[in-house]
């Protein structure tokens, strides 16, 4: 309430209307809730403390990593009376919960790469405070990251420091990849083996041709328009619109219009949307086999998984034909499915019977780079980013305030463990947060 309208909150409290703590009460209690650069002890022991005598499954949990450009600028931060920058990037991490809902970001730094060492330091911390590590997932634009890890040299696990039975397993964000597709798709186009030694090419001049076919008879792709193959700037950002473009009903239209023609480019553009629909599923049951959860139609997601394998592994690209040697996103794609067949594996283990995959891609942390975008300066300094991430991680109502975001924001059905503390400030924290544990295997 204090956050949408002070007076209206006032009005309450002298009216006797609700009985509200005064609002020095409630600055004292926020007090504790800092947000400076480096890990983050205070929310790292408060989701410690929070999944504490939960059930194995609670503590199961996955890191997401990203990075924002901010306003390379000089700060100063009156709460923690320090001067930060100038900083080009911000460097964000967030463990999530992969079983159960919460999520909670524990790292914060300005122009600061992730490393291998931070990497381990961060894993160890979480295991230290009982949150069982199994993935992480990051975009191809971590460099030194992939480097180091040499995950392009077909790494996609690494032993847990903490417990070695366990794997960490690598995950590039599935909706980048599809992103990636897209545009080496609309740029160079690329080649598909059609049997015999014969190819058949699949670029912007087919999907051009479907959308000024479709509509002519029958309209079979009414989301499907130019602006889906003409995307420049920062309209290659959105999902949605690459989604679209390699949809089932877009494999379907190619098949309607051009009927044997274009029979490998169908079946293409199917098996990256099953693909991307296996790795990105956010319910347990889905009338598409793909789109449920990662093991409730076991046979049909692994298939889908390796139909996808074999098509990056034998496409090459139309302006150089020749050319066999995988680039970044194809490797990419390939990590991801031996991730997610290792990753189930492990799992099974420990009695888990499915797996939201979308829980395994960064949504999590673009939707918090988005909000953060949209309170106030969209363009924010140092400083601002400290102070409107504190805002976002303990103010219950941030939501009413948050007008116009810059990029397409995905609900996952999840708060952060401090906002959802901050909802009662008298309650035990042992007793307050155990109802919000949800384990749905």
């Amino acid at each position: 309430m204090l956050c949408f309208s002070s007076r209206a909150y006032k009005y309450l409290r002298n009216s006797n209307l609700l009985l509200l703590p005064s609002k020095p009460t409630l600055q004292n209690w926020i007090s504790g809730f800092v947000c400076k650069p480096g890990v983050s002890d205070i929310y790292l022991n408060l989701v410690g403390k929070t999944l504490q005598g939960s059930e194995t499954f609670a503590r199961i949990a996955v890191i997401s990593f990203d990075e924002m450009d901010i306003l390379e600028s000089i700060q100063y931060h009156t709460r923690n009376k320090c001067v930060y920058g100038p900083a080009k990037k911000v460097q964000m991490v967030m463990v999530r919960g992969l079983i159960s809902k919460w999520k909670q970001v524990i790292y914060i730094n300005f122009n600061q790469n992730m490393t291998k060492e931070l990497f381990l330091q961060i894993v160890s911390k979480c295991e230290k405070v009982g949150i069982q590590i199994h993935a992480a997932a990051f975009d191809m634009g971590n460099h030194t990251f992939i480097s180091q890890f040499k995950i392009l040299q077909n790494v996609n696990f690494i032993p847990n420091p903490a417990d070695p039975a366990r794997s960490i397993f690598f995950f590039p964000d599935a909706p980048h990849l599809l992103k990636l597709i897209r545009n080496h798709c609309l740029d160079k186009g690329f080649t598909l083996p059609a049997g015999e030694g014969n190819t058949v090419s699949l670029g912007r001049d087919d999907f051009d041709k479907l959308i000024h076919q479709d509509g002519k008879e029958v309209k079979i792709c009414p989301k499907l328009t130019a602006d889906h193959i003409n995307v420049t700037g920062s309209a290659r950002q959105r999902v949605n619109t690459a989604a679209h473009l390699f949809s089932e009903t877009t494999s379907k239209a190619f098949l309607y219009h051009f009927k044997d023609d274009f029979k490998i480019q169908s079946k293409f553009v199917l098996t990256v949307n099953n693909w991307f629909d296996t790795m990105n599923s956010c319910n347990k049951d889905s009338s598409s086999p793909c789109r449920s959860a990662f093991g409730v139609k076991l046979e049909k997601q692994t298939a889908a998984l390796f139909e996808m394998k074999k098509a990056v592994e034998e496409m090459r690209f139309s302006n150089n034909v020749s050319k066999v040697t995988k680039i970044q996103f194809q490797k990419g794609i390939l990590i991801s499915i031996s991730s997610m067949i290792g990753l189930y594996q492990q799992l099974q283990k420990q009695g888990v019977s499915y797996v939201l995959t979308r829980r395994l891609t960064q949504d999590c942390l673009e939707n918090v780079f988005s909000k953060m975008r949209s309170l106030g300066n969209s363009h924010p300094g140092p400083a601002d980013v400290l102070t409107k991430l504190k805002l976002l991680l303990v103010g219950v109502n941030a939501k009413n305030i948050v007008e116009k975001p810059v990029v397409e924001m995905i609900g996952d059905g999840e708060q952060f463990l401090t906002r959802k503390i901050a909802f009662s400030v008298n309650e035990d924290i042992s007793n307050k947060v155990k109802p919000f544990i949800n384990c749905p295997i």
